[in-house]
């Protein structure tokens, strides 16, 4: 990426999260059918008390696969809400199942040429077994095709065998590149795993391990199927503007 093309990167995500630019991602299945959509969480949402509380409720009923498991409060997720809106280094999407809003993802730290995968949360059943998969290929086609990504990186506890095993549906790299020890520090509303801490407070059984997904191994990966070849070409129209 030319760093001419960085700050038009930018501009963009703040455009996309303002309203400015509309910015709606098809979800489709293997064979190319829309069974859903992704929309970024941006100014308008945050007023929504309800949409607030949802995120409380989400959070709060996952917590198990946060690093932070303290339980969490509208005060305190309206404050992430802010800083997600508010922070052009980030982007979350809204995951709809047909109409049905049912989980959100994203990405942060966003820097030239990659960025780091923001926690995929399901929060509502919808959509069948594979729905989030396919969410996942439409937001990360985006990342790529409209951010001009090359990496994406991703953070996962060794013990985490779905996301590992979800990571590797995507065409992330088998091993990790990275993987630190994680210690236990706890508190009367939840634990925080972190990767420094006393001996004592060390949680032997478990890494904290760094995989990356490469553009090309993932656009390799998806062109097999038809729908999400499809999909590749839909999306680079989908931002209005870009």
């Amino acid at each position: 990426m030319e760093y001419r093309k960085w700050f038009d990167v930018i501009r963009l995500v703040v455009d996309v999260k303002q309203g400015n630019r509309e910015c709606k991602i098809p979800i489709v299945d293997s064979d190319g059918r829309r069974i859903g959509r992704l929309e970024p969480l941006g100014l308008p949402h945050l007023e929504d008390a309800n949409l607030i509380r949802q995120f409380v409720r989400w959070r709060n009923q996952n917590l198990s696969g946060y690093l932070d498991q303290r339980i969490t409060n509208e005060l305190e997720t309206a404050k992430w809400l802010l800083d997600v809106v508010t922070n052009p280094t980030r982007i979350t999407f809204l995951i709809y199942a047909g109409d049905k809003l049912i989980g959100r993802c994203g990405s942060v730290q966003m820097r030239p040429w990659e960025m780091m995968s923001d926690g995929l949360v399901r929060g509502e059943s919808g959509g069948g077994m594979r729905f989030i998969y396919y969410a996942q290929v439409a937001c990360i086609i985006w990342l790529f095709r409209i951010l001009h990504l090359e990496k994406i990186h991703s953070t996962i506890l060794s013990t985490n065998d779905m996301a590992l095993d979800n990571c590797r549906s995507l065409g992330y790299e088998q091993q990790p590149y990275k993987s630190t020890p994680v210690y236990r520090k706890f508190s009367s509303i939840g634990d925080v795993l972190e990767e420094h801490g006393h001996p004592a407070e060390l949680v032997p059984e478990m890494k904290l391990q760094y995989f990356r997904l490469n553009q090309e191994s993932f656009f390799r990966l998806i062109e097999q199927t038809p729908g999400f070849a499809m999909l590749d070409a839909e999306i680079l129209s989908t931002t209005s503007g870009s």
